[in-house]
């Protein structure tokens, strides 16, 4: 192989590393995006209920029927 056919190969490796390393820092970029963009629809939800309905309940025949035990 002659020196114009290696510094060809070099050059060609080179770009191809460049390339790589854009691509990469565009894929963190867009994750870090989504990570945004979920960590707001996060923010965005209500909150949620208590897990024992009648502990918020001032009414207790609003927590009747919440609760279902099954077993077989």
């Amino acid at each position: 192989m002659d020196i114009s056919g290696m510094a060809s190969a070099a050059s060609a490796r080179s770009q191809e590393q460049v390339q790589e390393q854009v691509q990469v820092s565009l894929m963190r970029q867009e994750l870090d995006m989504q990570e945004a963009n979920a960590a707001q629809l996060l923010e965005a939800l209500p909150d949620a209920p208590s897990a024992d309905p009648s502990a918020g309940a001032a009414n207790p025949a609003e927590a009747v029927g919440s609760l279902i035990n099954v077993s077989a």
